[in-house]
């Protein structure tokens, strides 16, 4: 989802899919809250239409909050606030914190000042040329568990570009392979 708003049209196709192949998969939101109120009622919202895919069956591996642009009515300072009380709001929701992770704008990382010990893992995005290749892509300039250097990625079986992602940490491989 993108703020509560805007919901992926193939989002509950996709999820529906992947749940019926016994497949491992994480649910994604964009962060578009105005207020910290804002943000609970986005976590509530992605949590209940993940929930109502899910129908008691296997659950995501994690939920991913994607902070990259200035939310909060454009107040830079406000989005801790905000992404804390999204993360409480799923805590309370049954979402433990360790099932949360933060997917982090590299540049914009220091302006947020998100509380970056509290959820389970940090995927950042640095693309560099972005050419599709690992090799051309930017390292992050701050701490992750994930890289996502690309969003001209290939992958057999699906038509178009996609994002990708390298680098696991240590930390990330547990989450992943724990559940």
């Amino acid at each position: 989802q993108h703020g509560s708003a805007h919901q992926d049209l193939k989002y509950m196709e996709n999820l529906q899919q992947c749940i019926s192949a016994s497949g491992k998969y994480a649910v994604y939101a964009y962060f578009a809250a105005t207020s910290t109120s804002d943000a609970q009622q986005e976590a509530r919202d992605f949590y209940n239409r993940t929930q109502k895919v899910v129908a008691g069956k296997q659950q995501p591996i994690f939920y991913a909050i994607d902070v990259e642009s200035i939310e909060m009515s454009g107040d830079v300072t406000q989005m801790r606030a905000g992404v804390e009380a999204y993360m409480s709001q799923l805590n309370a929701l049954g979402v433990p914190d360790n099932k949360i992770v933060l997917y982090i704008a590299n540049h914009l990382y220091d302006k947020f000042n998100l509380n970056v010990a509290r959820p389970g893992a940090i995927w950042i995005p640095s693309y560099g040329q972005n050419d599709g290749t690992l090799a051309n892509s930017l390292k992050p300039t701050h701490p992750y568990d994930l890289h996502q250097f690309t969003s001209k990625g290939s992958v057999k079986g699906i038509s178009g570009n996609v994002d990708m992602s390298a680098e696991p940490s240590e930390k990330f491989k547990e989450l992943i392979f724990s559940a």
